[in-house]
This record gives C-alpha cells, structure tokens and sequence, in this order.
C-alpha cells in the first residue's frame, strides 16, 4: 500500500482510493516494474483539486489504461537508460506521468516537447502535481532550448534536471 502524504490524501479518497484497494494491472505492464504496483492500486481513478496551486496550476490525475508509448517517450528510454511506463495522464491529457525502474516519476508534455522530472517517487511527484509545484525540465541534446512556463532556457539553467 502506498502511504500517501496526508497533504493530498483526501483529493485521492474523492476519486474513490481507499486502502488496501486493488484493481488488475494492464497487461503490457512489465512485472515487477514500480508502475505495476502504482497502477494496482491507483487504477481506473481519477483525482483532482480545484483551485490554484503553490507555483503553478494544479493537476489531475487520470489512472486510465495506458495509450502506448510515443517515439519521444522510446528516445528517452534509450537516453536515460531505463524503461518508462506510462502511469496516468493530467491536465486533461494534455501531459503525462510515466515512472521508470526505479521508481522516479517524469510528466511529459506533447505540447512543449520537454520531460520534467517530477520526483524520485510516485508520492512526490504526486503531491507536486496535485499541490501545483513545478518539476525540473529535462533536455535531449537535440535540444538546444525549451520552453518552461513562457521562458526559454537552456542546459545552463539549474533547473535543468541532468538525467
């Protein structure tokens, strides 16, 4: 059971999560993978808060059935060495959360081509999402520059996560 931070508890007990909840893992989830067990009991849910959030805007949390990985998403893969698995999307699926084998948590978004990360676990990235922190962007480098919340920044920035 994921012990969840008390701070965004009650947003995941209105989407219908309780303890000791349990649904069955989509197939194409590796076992043994961290995003089996998150999507074991988180599963079919959907979470959300209204209102605004601490540095940005809040996020929900859409547990549905993964949708496939995008071309970006296997390029990632390859660049950090490790398999990442779509776990839910937000923002009206407009992003989406994937965890890779170790348990740290990346949001994707289509719009901007930019992986953030999120958290070195389910919960942190989570509570982040939910409490409307901002994560720290990443850069393939076939990228010079991205977009980051109406900025352009590059490798130089500290908010760059080096992967």
């Amino acid at each position: 059971m994921t012990d969840l931070p008390i701070s965004i508890r009650a947003d995941f007990e209105r989407g219908g999560w309780h303890p000791g909840r349990r649904v069955a893992v989509p197939p194409h989830v590796p076992a043994g993978h961290p995003a089996a067990g998150i999507l074991a009991e988180f599963g079919g849910l959907k979470v959300r808060r209204d209102g605004g959030g601490e540095q940005c805007a809040t996020a929900d949390l859409d547990f549905s059935p993964g949708r496939g990985q995008p071309r970006v998403i296997k390029r990632w893969c390859k660049l950090m060495k490790t398999t990442l698995v779509l776990i839910a999307g937000t923002h009206d699926w407009y992003a989406e959360l994937y965890v890779d084998a170790t348990g740290r948590c990346f949001l994707y978004s289509g719009i901007n081509d930019v992986l953030a990360f999120f958290g070195d676990s389910f919960t942190e990235a989570a509570e982040r999402l939910i409490l409307g922190r901002v994560g720290r962007p990443m850069l393939r480098p076939d990228q010079a520059k991205i977009s980051w919340f109406a900025e352009r920044i590059g490798p130089e920035d500290d908010r760059v996560y080096r992967y």
